[in-house]
Order: C-alpha cells, then sequence, then structure tokens
C-alpha cells in the first residue's frame, strides 16, 4: 500500500491538481486553477504551477508528477523515500526523462555534446554573438516523478521557477551551490519499473504538435502498448 499521508501530491497539467492524503482518507482531491491574463511560455506556466501547488502544500514533502506519468506499482513512492534518508537531502527524483539502456545513453551523451559545445563553438568562433557551447551533462532532476522536502523549500525561499531556467533548474542551483544541500539523483531502471513517462504526452493529447511530429509519432506509438501493460 503507498504511504502517501507523508507527503502532498502535485500533478503537473493546464491545471494544478493537488492531492493530500491524510490517514482517514486517502481520495481527496484539490483542483487549483490558475487564470493567466497573457500567453505564458510552456516553462513559465510550468514552474508556476508547481510553485501554486507548493504554497498549498500543508505536509512536509511534495511528490510531483505529470498528467503523462503513468503508474503501474506504488512502490516508486518507497522508492523516493528511501533516497532522502541521507544527510541534507532536500530532493528526490530521476534525471533521464525516460528510461535508456547503456549504448542509447551513450549516444544521446555523444550527439547532445556535439550538438552543444562544437555547433556552439565554432558559431562563436564566427563572431555571430552565439554564447560558446558547453559540454552536455544531465544532472537536473525533472519534475515528472519528484519528491521535495517542503519545509525547506519554503525556509529557504526557492522556487521552481528561477532565473528563466526550466522548471527546478535553477532552483536546484542554488540549493546545491549556496545553501549546501544535496541532491539524490535515481537510476531510472528501478524506478521505470513502477512508472512510465510519456514525454510530452499530455502536449500531444492537447494538440501543441501537429500530426507529423516527433513527439506525437513516438506517442502514437508507445501509447497502445503502455495502456495494455497498464491494464
Amino acid at each position: 500500500m503507498i504511504r502517501l499521508f507523508r507527503a502532498a501530491i502535485i500533478w503537473v497539467s493546464c491545471r494544478v491538481f493537488a492531492h493530500s492524503r491524510s490517514r482517514s482518507s486517502c481520495h481527496t482531491f484539490r483542483l487549483i486553477e490558475r487564470k493567466v491574463c497573457v500567453p505564458e511560455p510552456g516553462i513559465v506556466s510550468h514552474a508556476r504551477a508547481l510553485d501554486l501547488g507548493l504554497r498549498h502544500a500543508a505536509t512536509r514533502y511534495v511528490l510531483c508528477m505529470h498528467t503523462d506519468t503513468l503508474v503501474y506499482d506504488g512502490q516508486f513512492v518507497d522508492l523516493l523515500f528511501a533516497g532522502m534518508r541521507g544527510d541534507n537531502v532536500v530532493g528526490v527524483g530521476p534525471v533521464d526523462q525516460r528510461h535508456r539502456s547503456t549504448c542509447r545513453r551513450l549516444i544521446r551523451v555523444l550527439k547532445k555534446t556535439a550538438q552543444h559545445y562544437l555547433t556552439r563553438r565554432q558559431t562563436a568562433s564566427l563572431n555571430s554573438g552565439c554564447a560558446p557551447g558547453i559540454s552536455f551533462h544531465d544532472r537536473y532532476i525533472k519534475s515528472y516523478s519528484s519528491l521535495w522536502d517542503a519545509d525547506v523549500l519554503k525556509a529557504t525561499g526557492v522556487q521552481f521557477g528561477m532565473n528563466g531556467m526550466h522548471p527546478g533548474y535553477g532552483m536546484q542551483d542554488t540549493l546545491e551551490r549556496g545553501s549546501g544541500y544535496r541532491l539524490a539523483r535515481l537510476p531510472t531502471a528501478p524506478l521505470f519499473r513502477c512508472i512510465e513517462h510519456l514525454q510530452s504526452g499530455t502536449l500531444v493529447e492537447m494538440g501543441s504538435y501537429g500530426p507529423n511530429h516527433r513527439r506525437s509519432k513516438a506517442y502514437r506509438r508507445s501509447i497502445p502498448s503502455r495502456v495494455t501493460a497498464c491494464d
């Protein structure tokens, strides 16, 4: 049985769904609607939704999930809490959007390094005004399945939306480099035995990508087998 009474759960979508559990009831949901006057970039609305959910959380821990995160086994919560047991650990979660084999991870790192370093370095050498490239190293915990110590986040005043970066990235830099806290980065193999992340699945369902977009095609290929596995 999932021991969710220790944490509030924030599902991130176009709206914010806050779920809290007490020992007497495990089915208490709150829909927190965030109205905006002008269109926002996706990373901005995502970060502000997480910050809104955090402000409403009354538990010590918050568990962030996406609406395109499928849960097969509730033991993933125990995996996240196990990572929280270290000293000064404030956040736990994976750094990859999906599970990849060792070979595919190596290929991806080489590809991203070439894109972010070699190409940008050549562009910068032509005095085009482009910033010098940096080597690729994915080290940020992703919000589709992550656990955070809400007490520490509120006490330090950090937010998911910081420095104009992707949700949580600036916050993690501040916590690790400026405040002395640690992050526990989980491998995807044990976590993805319990969950599946259909990357950009919600955006595809909302029509944000065209039918021929690579993520739309990947979503259509993967969703039948994932739904069958859940059933």
